[in-house]
C-alpha cells in the first residue's frame, strides 16, 4: 500500500500451489512467524459422526438471498480487557505470555491473534451491495468457508467487525478435500453452533459447536450476514462523485482491506499468513459493472430481483484476505495495447476522467512485463485492473489483479497536471505492481515484517520507473526522496526498528510509516550495492520461487541472498547476509561514520569509527542503551586517485559490528580529499576531520563537477545535519553550501533545500528571519535568473523540477521578481472569461503561484481559487488547490477552512481532511490555528474520520515541526495527556511530535545566536542582489 503521507513527501518539498509450495502446513508457518501459546480450543477426540458430507439436497443461492434476514440481539457492548482467549474447553482465562516471539504485542496490550486450531482453504463470498440511498446503502451477504482442522476443537473463531450475523443461518458440515472448489450451496445435513459469542475488542466471532471437529478433516462453514456500505474508507465502503453533465451524485461500492478490514466485508480469518482461495460473486444493477481480483466467469440474472445481475468470478490463487478486492460502479474502462503485456490490462475511472488514465494505461503493462523479467517469474493472474477512486484513504492499494488508487495517484492530464504529478503517478503505479511479487506472491507471515512488503516495493518502484523513463534519472533521485527524508525520522529516540513486534490493529497501523517504507527501501538499495546487482537479483528470484504463494519472515530472505552471494563469491563465505542485515533491521537508528585521516604517515591512512547518530546528545542513552548499538557498515570511497568517476559502489572494506575502530590505507595524496559512501549507497552519515572538510569545500568552490552529483547532495545533507547534531560547527556547514551559487544540478540543490528547510522553519518566528531571507535571496538569485520563471519544454525532467524548487524558494523568501510574476499571472487568470479552461500559469509552477497569490491576497483571491476547486475535474489540480488555500494569512478564512474540512458536503472529501490540516499546520500563521483546532475538535475529528483516525499522526507531525518554545512543548504534552487513551494509531506520532519539539527547543537555545550572527556577517560581506516584497509564510 502507498500511504498518502508517502505520496505527499515525494520530492521532499511537501501493497494452483504447485512446485513452489512451502512444505508443511500453515501451522508450521505460524511456528516460524512467532513463538506463542497455541490457542486451540480443545483436544478432545469425540466421535464426529454428526458431521456428514452434503448429499445433494440444497437451497438455491437466489432463494437463500430472498429470505428476510432477521435482526440479531444486541452485540456484547464491552468485554473486559483482561479476558484472554483460552485453550480450555470451558473458556476460562489463559495468562498471556510476553516477549520472546515475533508478532507479539506488548504484555499489557490486548492479545488479538486467532487460535491456530483450524486454517482456511477456500472462501465462496456472495454479496448484494445496495449502492443507493433508497436501500440505505446496505449489504446482504453469504460466505462459505472451507477449513482444515489442525487440532481437535469444538470452538471455531473468525474475525468480524461491524457485521450482523444471522445466527440461525450458521451451519457447519464435513466435506471432502476434493470438493473444495465446486459451486457451493447450503447443505441439508449440517449442525448449528450451540453458542454464539462476540469478543468485540478482539473483533472475534466465536462459534461453540455441539461436537468437536476432528483433526485432519475438512469442514465447511456457512454464514449469512448483513452490513452497511458506510463512507468510512475501510472495508467494503461507498464512494461518490458528482456527474457534472447530469448534475447528479453517483455512488459506487469499493474496498480497502489492508491491514485488518476484510473482516468488515465478510466473516473471515483475517491474518496474512492464513492464505486461501477466493470465489467472489457480486450482484449489481444492469446499468453498473463490477470487477474483482480474478477475471469474470459468467453473468446471470439475480432470481427474484428484476434489473439485477450476478457477476461470478473465477477462483483466485491462494492469497491473504487483505488482498481481496471488488468494486461495483458505473465507471468506464480502457484496455491497454495487448502487445504490451501477456495478461489483459485495463484502467478504470469516472467517465469524465477516463481520458486522464491514458498515461497509466501506457506505462502499467510495460512495467508489469518488465517485472516479469526482472524477478524471473511470470505474473500468475490472467488480468490486471487498475481503478481510480474518488474516495480513497491511502494513496493506492496492491490488491492482486485489482489495484485501487486515489485519483491523484493514477490519473494525469498533461494540460493541467505538473511533472511532479506525472512522476508521482509513475512511481505509485510501479510501487503497486512491484507488490504483485513482493507482498502478494510472497507475503510476510505477520505484520511485524511489513517492511518485506513495503520496503521492497518502495525500492523496486524506482527500478520500474527507470525502465520506462530512463531519461528521468530517477535512480539518482532516490537519495533525496527516500534516504535523506527518512534520516530525520530515524534519528529520533522515538523511532523504531524496521522489524517491530505488533499485535493490535492500531499498532499495525502505526508502522505504515517512513521506517517501513523509506528506510526499508534504503537498506535494500544498500544490499543491492554491497552484494552487486547480479547476486541481488539471483537471490531475489530464488527467494520468490521458493516461497511463492506462501508466507515468510526476513530470515528466509537472508538465507536466499546468502546462498546466492556465497555461490557467486560476492560475500565472504564466513559472513552471512543475516549477520549483516540484522544490525540494520533489529535496532532503530543509523550510524555516523567518523573519518580521521593521518596526514603525516608515509602511506596515507584513515581511521574509521562508528557511533549512533543522535540529533541531541542524551548522555543516559549514549552511555547506556546506545553504547551497544553497532552496525556492519560497508565502506566505499572515492578520491582524485581512486574511483574518481564514483562508479565503484561495492565496499572496499567493512566496519564490523564488533570493531571499535578500523584503520585502513587510502589511495589519495595528502593534499587531496576523500569522500566516503560513494553515491550515498550506505545508510549512514559521514563526518570527516576538519582538514578533509576544508579540502572538500575548496574542491566545491573550484570545480564541483569533479564530485558526483549524488555525493554533492550528500555533502549538503550531511554537513547541515551534522551541525544540527552538534557534530560539526555551523559556520563550516554553511561554508560547504556557499558554492551553490555556481551549482546548476538538481540533486545538490534538492538536498540543500530539504536540509535548510529546518533552519528556515526554526527561524521563521525569530527576529532574524528577515536576515535569513536576505541571505537566501542572494543565494538563489543567480540560479533563479538563469532558469527563469517560464517553463521550457526542451528541458529535462530534473531541470524542470529544479526550476520548480528554485522558484518556490525565491517566492518563499520574497524575491521581488518571483512575487511579481506569480501575482501578475494569478491576476490574469482571475480576469479570464473562462478560468476553468484557460489557465496561463505554467503547470509546474501552479503550487507556488497559487500559494503566493493567496498569501498576498485576501478574500477575493481565496474565493476565486475555492471556486476553481469546486469546479475542477483533475484530482492533482484539486489537491494543489487544497494545499494552496492554506497559505492565506487571514485567520478568519483559515478558521473557516478548518471547519469546512470536517463538515459533510462542504466540498472537501473526507480523504482530503488530512491534506488541509497538514498543509495549514506547515505555515507560520496556520500552525497554531491547526494546533488549537485539533485540540478543541478532537471528539469531532474522531467521529468524522472514524477508521481514518490514523491520518491524525501526520497532522500532529506537521504541527510539531514548527514548535520550538517550552510553552508550545507543554501544550503538546497536554494534548497527549488529555487524550492518552484515545490516540490509537496516532500514539507514536504524538510521542515523536513531543520529541521533535524538545529537540527544536534545545537547537534554538544552542544554535540560534551563532546562526543569526553568521547570517548577519554573510549579508554584510555579500550584500544582496534583489529587492524584496513584504510577506511571510
Amino acid at each position: 500500500m502507498m500511504p498518502l503521507i508517502q505520496l505527499t513527501s515525494v520530492k521532499g518539498s511537501y501493497g494452483t500451489i504447485s512446485d513452489g509450495e512451502r512444505s508443511g502446513s500453515i501451522s508450521s508457518n505460524l511456528g516460524m512467524a512467532q513463538s506463542r501459546e497455541q490457542l486451540t480450543m480443545d483436544n478432545t477426540k469425540d466421535n464426529n459422526s454428526m458431521f456428514k458430507r452434503p448429499r445433494g439436497c440444497y437451497l438455491s443461492q437466489a432463494k437463500a438471498f430472498g429470505l428476510v434476514l432477521l435482526a440479531v440481539g444486541a452485540v456484547v457492548a464491552a468485554v473486559l480487557l483482561t479476558y484472554h482467549w483460552t485453550t480450555c474447553e470451558d473458556g476460562g482465562p489463559l495468562s498471556q505470555k510476553s516477549g520472546g516471539g515475533k508478532g507479539l504485542a506488548k504484555a499489557d496490550k490486548l492479545y488479538v491473534r486467532l487460535p491456530t486450531n483450524v486454517k482456511p482453504l477456500y472462501y465462496k463470498v456472495d454479496l448484494i451491495p445496495y449502492v443507493e440511498e433508497a436501500k440505505n446503502f446496505t449489504i446482504d451477504g453469504k460466505v462459505w468457508i472451507d477449513i482444515e482442522c489442525l487440532q481437535a476443537t469444538h470452538k471455531v473463531t473468525i474475525h468480524i467487525k461491524n457485521i450482523t450475523v444471522v445466527e440461525e443461518s450458521v451451519k457447519i458440515y464435513e466435506v471432502d478435500e476434493a470438493e473444495l472448489s465446486p459451486s457451493v450451496t447450503e447443505a441439508v445435513e449440517s449442525v448449528s453452533p450451540k453458542k454464539h459469542e462476540y469478543d468485540v475488542p478482539r473483533e472475534f466471532y466465536n462459534m461453540t459447536l455441539p461436537k468437536s471437529l476432528e483433526a485432519g478433516k475438512v469442514y465447511r462453514i456457512y454464514i449469512q450476514f448483513r452490513a452497511l456500505l458506510a463512507d468510512s474508507l475501510g472495508g467494503f465502503y461507498r464512494s461518490s462523485y458528482k456527474d457534472m453533465a447530469a448534475n447528479v451524485t453517483r455512488y459506487l461500492g469499493t474496498t480497502q482491506f489492508q491491514a485488518t478490514d476484510a473482516r468488515k466485508a465478510f466473516p473471515c480469518f483475517d491474518e496474512p499468513q492464513l492464505k486461501a482461495r477466493f470465489e467472489i460473486s457480486l450482484a449489481r444493477r444492469v446499468n453498473m459493472s463490477s470487477i474483482s481480483n480474478m477475471n469474470l466467469n459468467r453473468t446471470e440474472p439475480v432470481e427474484g430481483m428484476e434489473g439485477w445481475l450476478w457477476d461470478h468470478y473465477n477462483i483466485s490463487v491462494p492469497m491473504s484476505t487483505y488482498l481481496v478486492a471488488f468494486v461495483v460502479s458505473d465507471f468506464e474502462n480502457r484496455v491497454a495495447n495487448r502487445s504490451l503485456s501477456k495478461p489483459e490490462f485495463r484502467v478504470w475511472a469516472r467517465k469524465e476522467a477516463i481520458e486522464q488514465a491514458e498515461y497509466a494505461r501506457d506505462i502499467g503493462p510495460r512495467i508489469l512485463t518488465f517485472y516479469e523479467t526482472y524477478f524471473d517469474i511470470e505474473f500468475p493472474l490472467p488480468k490486471q485492473d487498475m481503478i481510480a477512486l474518488p474516495d480513497f484513504g491511502a494513496g493506492a492499494m496492491e490488491n492482486w489483479g485489482l489495484i485501487t488508487y486515489r485519483e491523484t495517484a493514477m490519473l494525469y492530464d498533461p494540460k493541467v497536471s505538473s511533472d511532479l504529478s506525472k512522476l508521482r503517478v509513475a512511481t505509485v503505479i510501479a510501487h503497486e505492481l512491484a507488490h504483485m511479487w513482493y507482498g502478494n506472491l510472497v507475503t510476510m507471515a505477520w505484520w511485524s515484517d511489513l517492511w518485506l512488503n513495503e520496503g521492497f516495493a518502495s525500492y523496486v518502484e524506482y527500478i520500474g520507473v527507470n525502465h520506462v523513463h530512463p531519461d528521468w534519472k530517477i535512480l539518482e533521485q532516490f537519495v533525496a526522496d527516500e534516504m535523506q527524508y527518512v534520516f530525520s525520522l530515524d534519528a529520533l529516540d522515538s523511532s523504531h526498528p524496521i522489524y517491530i513486534p505488533v499485535g493490535h490493529p492500531e499498532e499495525i497501523s502505526e508502522i505504515f510509516d517512513g521506517i517501513s517504507y523509506a528506510k526499508g527501501a534504503s537498506i535494500i538499495r544498500m544490499m543491492n550495492h554491497f552484494l552487486t546487482e547480479d547476486t541481488f537479483r539471483t537471490g531475489l528470484a530464488s527467494y520468490l520461487k521458493k516461497w511463492k504463494f506462501n508466507n515468510t519472515v526476513q530470515d528466509d530472505l537472508w538465507e536466499s541472498l546468502t546462498e546466492a552471494a556465497h555461490h557467486q563469491t560476492s560475500l565472504d563465505p564466513a559472513i552471512t547476509v543475516k549477520e549483516i542485515m540484522d544490525t540494520w533491521t533489529l535496532q532503530k537508528g543509523f550510524p555516523v561514520v567518523h573519518v580521521e585521516r593521518n596526514y603525516d604517515a608515509n602511506e596515507p591512512t584513515a581511521t574509521f569509527t562508528q557511533t549512533k547518530f543522535q540529533l541531541i546528545k542524551n548522555e543516559t542513552l549514549t552511555q547506556g542503551e546506545y553504547s551497544t548499538y553497532k552496525w556492519w557498515i560497508p565502506i566505499s570511497y572515492a578520491s582524485i586517485n581512486f574511483n574518481a568517476n564514483f562508479n565503484r559502489t561495492k565496499p572496499s572494506f567493512w566496519i564490523k559490528a564488533s570493531d571499535k575502530a578500523v584503520t585502513k590505507p587510502i589511495d589519495t595524496n595528502k593534499q587531496d580529499w576523500i569522500i566516503v559512501n560513494v553515491q550515498e549507497t550506505g545508510f549512514y552519515r559521514v563526518n570527516y576531520d576538519l582538514k578533509n572538510w576544508g579540502l572538500l569545500i575548496n574542491q566545491l568552490r573550484s570545480n564541483a563537477s569533479v564530485i558526483h552529483p549524488i555525493n554533492r547532495g550528500q555533502l549538503m545533507d550531511d554537513a547541515l545535519n551534522l551541525a544540527r547534531a552538534s557534530l560539526l560547527p555551523y559556520d563550516l556547514a554553511f561554508n560547504v553550501t556557499q558554492y551553490l551559487k555556481n551549482e546548476e544540478e538538481y540533486l545538490p540543490w534538492e538536498s540543500f533545500f530539504n536540509a535548510f528547510h529546518f533552519i528556515s522553519t526554526m527561524m521563521s518566528k525569530s527576529s532574524s528571519y528577515g536576515t535569513f531571507k536576505k541571505y537566501m535571496r542572494d543565494l538563489v538569485h543567480k540560479e533563479y535568473t538563469r532558469l527563469g520563471y517560464e517553463q521550457n519544454e526542451s528541458d529535462s525532467l530534473l531541470q524542470r523540477l529544479h526550476r520548480t524548487n528554485v522558484v518556490s524558494w525565491a517566492c518563499k523568501v520574497d524575491h521581488k521578481g518571483c512575487l511579481e510574476s506569480t501575482t501578475t499571472l494569478f491576476s490574469e487568470w482571475m480576469n479570464s472569461s473562462s478560468p476553468n479552461t484557460e489557465n496561463p500559469i505554467p503547470t509546474n509552477l501552479k503550487k507556488v503561484t497559487y500559494c503566493t497569490a493567496i498569501k498576498m491576497g485576501g478574500e477575493k483571491e481565496w474565493n476565486f481559487l475555492w471556486q476553481r476547486y469546486l469546479d475542477g475535474n483533475v484530482g492533482s489540480e484539486k489537491s494543489t488547490i487544497l494545499t494552496s488555500l492554506s497559505c492565506s494569512r487571514e485567520t478568519w478564512i483559515l478558521n473557516r477552512y478548518l471547519t469546512w474540512s470536517i463538515t459533510e458536503n462542504s466540498g472537501i472529501r473526507k480523504q482530503d481532511t488530512s491534506i488541509v490540516l497538514r498543509s495549514m499546520a506547515a505555515t507560520s500563521v496556520g500552525n497554531y490555528l491547526t494546533f488549537n483546532f485539533v485540540r478543541d475538535k478532537w471528539a469531532k475529528l474522531k467521529e468524522f474520520l472514524g477508521d481514518g483516525l490514523s491520518s491524525l499522526g501526520p497532522i500532529v507531525k506537521s504541527i510539531a515541526a514548527r514548535l520550538n518554545t517550552r510553552f508550545e512543548l507543554n501544550e503538546m504534552q497536554q494534548l497527549r495527556d488529555r487524550y492518552q487513551g484515545e490516540l490509537g494509531a496516532a500514539t507514536r506520532a504524538v510521542d515523536q511530535g513531543i520529541e521533535t519539539a524538545t529537540i527544536q527547543i534545545q537547537w534554538m537555545e544552542e544554535n540560534y545566536p551563532t546562526i543569526a550572527s553568521w547570517l548577519e556577517k554573510a549579508i554584510q560581506v555579500g550584500g544582496e542582489s534583489t529587492t524584496t516584497g513584504n510577506s511571510e509564510l
